[in-house]
């Protein structure tokens, strides 16, 4: 009966991990990075004779997307962030009511167990 309190403070007290839409949102603005790194390689590595307007054109419309892409990205990771807060305060105000509560039960228990 002792361990009780102690049993229920664990179920209260949550772990901290990461946050796996940032991982993952992280990672897709990584592989974004790595595109436009070899957008500019490839500009770098074509000689003036093959740049051509078409292929110009091509080369900084491939940018554009990826630059909108990562935006788009990095949007969506803003989005999952205030998310997260909300439900975290809900979450935070839901244990300090079941916290209130245990204690009054605690509490109950321990003044009709001293009427005994």
């Amino acid at each position: 009966m002792k361990y009780l309190p102690i049993i229920c403070l664990l179920f209260l007290v949550g772990c901290k991990s990461a946050v796996p839409s940032e991982s993952i949102a992280n990672g897709v603005i990584n592989d974004l990075n790595a595109h436009q790194q070899a957008i500019q390689v490839l500009d770098k590595q074509t000689t003036k004779e093959c740049k051509t307007d078409a292929f110009l054109a091509s080369l900084n419309a491939l940018k554009t997307q990826t630059e909108s892409i990562a935006g788009q990205v990095k949007s969506i990771s803003q989005a999952c962030r205030t998310e997260k807060r909300v439900l975290e305060q809900s979450i935070t105000i839901r244990e300090i009511i079941i916290g209130i509560l245990l204690a009054f039960v605690i509490l109950l228990c321990y003044i009709l167990l001293r009427k005994k």
